[in-house]
């Protein structure tokens, strides 16, 4: 019942890409889908705290303005989910129904948890939380590959903002220097 409603949610925001999804990734989804819901992060919860979190991070540091500009850099995204699992701790979890691939590395290996802990998208959650939920401590990112490997658990602290913001600098730093981006011809995020 979820998974029609969410399926028809999503198909009716992008019809051309939907049509596209083969019946054997469907499946894969579907059994990802039903382990989810039968296991410990089942979206079935009163930890939630927040759902689809929109977030605006406005990094106004001297080292974020931007080339040939008087503005700053501006991370705008979306949290899939959000639990409060203790006074201190909050989970952000994210659901990947992709392969667990690490398109940069050029040999289509699986990232492994150092990688999605260094990974810009966790990084950036954690960055939206310290300013969303500023009460926590202690945020815990997790990645829930539904067809490729399950959860990965990535913990952070306050301490990690700084390591955060030279990451995103450098990939800033990165696209500025990028005379000739090239353009994107899918819908999907290959890499950052």
């Amino acid at each position: 019942y979820l998974w029609e409603i969410s399926f028809n949610h999503y198909y009716n925001q992008e019809p051309q890409i939907a049509e596209k999804i083969g019946v054997d990734k469907i499946r894969k989804i579907c059994r990802g889908l039903h382990e989810l819901m039968n296991g410990d992060y089942t979206p079935i919860s009163d930890r939630t705290i927040g759902s689809e979190q929109k977030f605006t991070i406005y990094l106004d540091e001297p080292e974020f303005k931007l080339k040939n500009s008087d503005k700053y850099l501006t991370v705008i995204g979306k949290i899939d989910r959000v639990d409060k699992l203790n006074d201190d701790t909050i989970e952000v979890i994210d659901y990947k129904t992709g392969a667990r691939t690490d398109w940069s590395s050029g040999s289509n290996k699986k990232k492994e948890v150092e990688d999605l802990y260094n990974d810009i998208q966790s990084r950036i959650y954690h960055l939206a939380c310290s300013k969303l939920y500023p009460w926590a401590k202690n945020v815990i990112v997790t990645f829930i590959y539904l067809v490729d490997g399950g959860a990965f658990n990535l913990p952070y602290a306050d301490s990690d903002i700084l390591e955060t913001k030279k990451i995103v600098r450098k990939r800033l730093k990165e696209i500025e220097l990028n005379d000739n981006p090239g353009r994107t011809i899918t819908w999907k995020c290959k890499s950052i």
